[in-house]
């Protein structure tokens, strides 16, 4: 439930929208689609549930791959994000985040969403059965498509948020300078948190094998998402993916942990990194030094969206943000 709420506020935040409905009627009876216009208009709804309610949040954006060619990867631009959030929606395998339309109901993890963008060649590569006994826990997963376009490739890379028991194990691994700690090869950078390092190191790999197979072109351009922990992998990917490729490069995260205590990270001038204020996860490391690289888009979805929490969160429920801002 963390990651819905977490997925739906930024998705707020980002669009600005606070026109919230609560639902009566059936969902698979609503018209609205999510569907792209010719002009590069993409509008639909996200339906969802919560404690037997149904709400409906309306989303719109623009994009058109000549965007990803003219635009200045270094500033923010708000329907990227918008763009990088849903890609995240597709791989967070939230069943209760879905678009519907007036024929029937669409997981966006069913590749519904990748086909009214336009790429192909989509290849998930997970890491969790391909480690052995050491650092097991480091593991993360990557869905990576494909688009060519007036002779430009477009690489997009999604990465996923935690998936398992082993993977929060990782998440509060951030390593140690002991001599008896049981360390990895694959922990490269130690000034970046060794979980997240240790499965970014990993997935590289296979990031690189997909780009050099797609794409010889010297017009490429890469696009980078995550949410939470995948949000970690894709903040230490990207920082990587700057240093060796001359690619376009853009990079939206959102929730993301902090990943680094290097003293350069804020050189990365395409990384964005949607942080929400009121969730711990994103500010636990912070008195030890620990920041993320890019840029911070700090944000409170809690005072930005009061009465969506006011509804959707028992105020009265200890551990809730309502709860917590309360009493404080």
């Amino acid at each position: 439930m963390k990651k819905l709420i977490l997925l739906i506020s930024s998705l707020l935040v980002i669009t600005s929208c606070s026109n919230i409905k609560t639902i009566k009627e059936p969902l698979t009876k609503l018209p609205k689609e999510f569907y792209k216009e010719e002009n590069g208009n993409f509008n639909g709804n996200y339906f969802y549930e919560f404690n037997a309610n149904k709400y409906e949040l309306p989303v719109s954006f623009n994009f058109k791959f000549d965007d990803l060619i003219t635009l200045d990867n270094n500033v923010y631009h708000k329907d990227l994000a918008k763009l990088a959030l849903l890609f995240c929606a597709c791989e967070s395998n939230i069943n209760n985040l879905k678009v519907y339309n007036s024929e029937n109901d669409i997981d966006l993890s069913d590749g519904y969403f990748y086909e009214e963008l336009g790429v192909g060649d989509i290849t998930s590569y997970q890491l969790i059965d391909n480690v052995g006994e050491i650092d097991k826990c480091d593991t993360t997963k990557v869905v990576m498509s494909y688009k060519e376009y007036n002779n430009y490739d477009f690489i997009f890379l999604s990465f996923e948020a935690t998936q398992n028991n082993d993977e929060w194990i990782s998440n509060f691994d951030v390593g140690s300078d002991s001599d008896n700690y049981i360390g990895s090869t694959n922990w490269i950078d130690k000034l970046n948190h060794k979980g997240f390092d240790v499965a970014s190191n990993r997935i590289y790999k296979e990031v690189n094998k997909y780009i050099s197979k797609k794409s010889n072109n010297q017009n490429q351009i890469i696009f980078v998402s995550g949410f939470s922990r995948g949000a970690a992998v894709a903040n230490i990917v990207s920082k990587m993916l700057n240093d060796e490729y001359d690619s376009k490069i853009y990079s939206y995260t959102f929730a993301c942990p902090p990943t680094t205590i290097s003293k350069s990270a804020n050189k990365y001038h395409n990384i964005f990194n949607i942080i929400n204020m009121d969730d711990i996860i994103t500010q636990i490391l912070y008195p030890y030094g620990y920041t993320r690289y890019g840029n911070d888009m700090n944000i409170s979805a809690y005072f930005t969206l009061d009465n969506f929490y006011s509804e959707l969160v028992n105020s009265s429920s200890r551990g809730t943000l309502k709860y917590a801002h309360q009493n404080k």
